[in-house]
């Protein structure tokens, strides 16, 4: 019998908040409505190593949005979770507390291996699975604090890392100002390479490779010069190195200003766009890749397959 329980999976990330309403049919994940807001929670928390009231608050305020919608939607359940910045603020229970206050739900924290484990399993559900069933396949995923790294073949995982390079982090530690010369560019990604070398054997065995979150699905709108987002423009679709380093140059050489202007780009993503795309570039050129694969699909994905399917989740 098919489930049609609807489930609302809201996710917390270091740069955005995003909705997923989904039903399960037959083994099928059926997306209901999807939609994201950019909040930017993990501002400051590099520095402060908090998380700071003006971020939380616009962060509870989105939660607050999507729960009304989940709950007008009729949902059976709905489900918050949240990442890299509630690892690594030390007033994230403030956060939790005030969210159930305020909405009624409560929210679970994951660890790193159970953010890698669902963003791998939801990056290749559907038309990936029985693509890529007997391969291995690597999926990196990069949010705003951290860069997810998840290698498996079929539903196994084989290896999964969780690495401290964001494209928040990144840009409020190195690349505020803008233009941003070629040379500094260089030493940005010389950073990243830095930290990606300690994975070098990792990455040299990666099999397929697929790319998940805002990061990549905004190279690939660039790509296309698309004026109306839809996840049926992006998913599937391949980035090539060589596209990655055209759009490294565009975004280093234009002001915050210019960067607005381009066709594809959400005005909310401009500033972090070129960290997130140095940060592609690295991965390509340690794993010995000339292009990734884009699912849209990733983490929310993961934990409504997961729920649907009979699994626990406290």
């Amino acid at each position: 019998m098919e489930d049609r329980r609807t489930l609302a999976v809201i996710d917390i990330g270091s740069n955005s908040i995003k909705l997923l309403i989904a039903i399960l049919q037959g083994e099928e994940l059926v997306s209901l409505d999807e939609r994201i807001e950019i909040t930017r929670l993990s501002e400051g928390l590099a520095k402060e190593g908090l998380l700071l009231p003006e971020p939380m608050r616009r962060t509870i305020e989105g939660v607050e949005r999507f729960v009304w919608v989940a709950r007008e939607a009729g949902v059976s359940q709905i489900v918050v979770i949240g990442t890299m910045a509630f690892r690594s603020a030390s007033n994230s229970s403030s956060f939790v507390e005030t969210l159930l206050d305020r909405t009624g739900v409560s929210m679970k924290i994951l660890s790193g291996d159970e953010e890698s484990e669902f963003a791998f399993r939801g990056a290749l559900s559907g038309i990936w699975e029985d693509k890529y069933l007997s391969q291995n396949v690597t999926v990196f995923d990069i949010g705003g604090g951290s860069t997810e790294l998840v290698q498996g073949k079929g539903e196994n995982i084989i290896h999964r890392w969780s690495l401290p390079i964001g494209s928040v982090v990144l840009t409020e530690k190195f690349l505020q100002k803008t233009p941003v010369s070629s040379e500094y560019v260089h030493k940005v990604r010389l950073e990243i390479r830095k930290i990606l070398s300690n994975r070098w054997d990792f990455l040299s065995q990666v099999g397929t490779l697929v790319g998940v979150g805002g990061t990549v699905t905004a190279m690939v709108a660039v790509k296309l010069g698309l004026y109306s987002y839809t996840p049926e423009s992006v998913h599937g679709i391949s980035l090539s190195l060589g596209e990655i380093k055209r759009q490294i140059f565009l975004y280093s050489s234009k002001t915050l200003e210019e960067r607005c202007l381009i066709p594809g780009l959400s005005p909310g993503r401009a500033d972090i766009i070129l960290a997130g795309a140095c940060i592609v570039a690295e991965i390509l050129n340690i794993a010995r890749e000339e292009k990734f694969v884009v699912s849209h699909r990733g983490l929310r994905h993961g934990v409504a397959l997961h729920i649907l399917q009979g699994g626990h989740f406290s």
